[in-house]
């Protein structure tokens, strides 16, 4: 696991935050996979995939960043497609999972709902993980 570690670059959650918190910044959807697939390890099982996504993508959610919550699960789904197969387990319970899509329909929600701009108080942003 430390040579997964390693790998990556040894990505901190505080680095995805503070580049999520970076309104200009581009890089954010690839530093966040980086994250996340050093939070998954090797041969993750397809729970902790999950769990690990729904932690990802409540940190661009919380960050308004609605576009790249959904852009950001669509191509984690997409490469767990791709690995595993469109019909695995893993592909399946992702794709399936209803927090996964509770965020993906809010985001979607507030990017086409009109009311992004509500609420953009960052006093809470990250609190609660």
């Amino acid at each position: 696991m430390d040579e997964e570690v390693t790998n990556i670059g040894d990505v901190t959650r505080e680095d995805v935050t503070d580049i999520i918190q970076d309104g200009e910044s581009e890089s954010v959807l690839s530093l966040l996979s980086e994250y996340y697939f050093g939070l998954n390890g090797k041969n993750p099982a397809p729970e902790a995939r999950v769990k690990n996504a729904i932690e990802c993508a409540t940190m661009l959610y919380k960050g308004k960043r609605y576009e790249d919550t959904i852009a950001w699960l669509d191509d984690i789904a997409t490469q767990i497609s791709d690995e595993e197969g469109p019909e695995s387990d893993a592909y399946v319970l992702f794709t399936e999972d209803p927090d996964l899509e509770t965020l993906r329909m809010d985001a979607t929600d507030r990017i086409f709902g009109g009311d992004e701009e509500e609420g953009m108080d960052d006093d809470d942003e990250f609190d609660d993980e």
